[in-house]
């Protein structure tokens, strides 16, 4: 499987898995074409990465997710539903 193909196959996963916590997620970042150009597949990674962080943020706020680091800087990780 090529890069690109592998790289697509990481998104649909992880929009799929967004879909679950993030209604609407799925419809509303369609995935790029495998023959889409190197811009426009950056342009998905930020608009994923966004969703990523905002979805993380809402954990934080509502006290379902842990931080990893110390009092100036942290990596903030959602808790795994059981």
């Amino acid at each position: 499987m090529d890069r690109r193909h592998k790289l697509l196959s990481v998104w649909t996963d992880i929009v799929r898995l967004l879909d679950h916590h993030i209604e609407g997620v799925a419809s509303a970042l369609p995935l790029p074409n495998p023959s889409s150009r190197g811009y426009e597949l950056k342009a998905f990674e930020d608009c994923l990465d966004a969703v990523v962080c905002a979805w993380v943020g809402t954990c934080v706020l509502g006290g379902t997710a842990t931080a990893y680091g110390d009092d100036t800087s942290a990596i903030w990780v959602p808790i795994a539903a059981k």
